[in-house]
């Protein structure tokens, strides 16, 4: 498996017959919190074919990452970044309080 990845990283995977045209799926949500595959094509192939680099696509969650056609599945960690708390609103009382969070890699719900 890859080590902890975030999202928009560009990871390397190894294989033969490897090409500019060989589809990489990863798994993503959408703003309804479905699970999809979302296909991306690599930034860079090596000349023998044996290793491509591909970016990981800023919706994609912690999942497998295959190639079209391959058997095999390579585990994936996201890990989310955050890039902003802000405090909405806290109980009189101080029992409880409200943020917004924001940054890449988090999963609604």
């Amino acid at each position: 498996s890859f080590p902890t990845r975030r999202s928009s990283d560009l990871i390397t995977l190894n294989g033969s017959g490897l090409d500019a045209t060989t589809d990489v799926v990863f798994q993503y949500t959408d703003a309804a919190g479905n699970v999809g595959e979302r296909i991306v094509r690599p930034t860079s192939v090596n000349a023998a074919g044996t290793q491509l680099q591909v970016v990981v696509p800023i919706d994609a969650i912690s999942g497998v990452v295959r190639v079209v056609g391959s058997p095999d599945a390579i585990a994936l960690q996201i890990v989310p970044t955050i890039v902003d708390v802000q405090v909405e609103s806290v109980a009189a009382d101080g029992s409880s309080a409200q943020l917004l969070i924001a940054g890449t890699g988090l999963v609604e719900g």
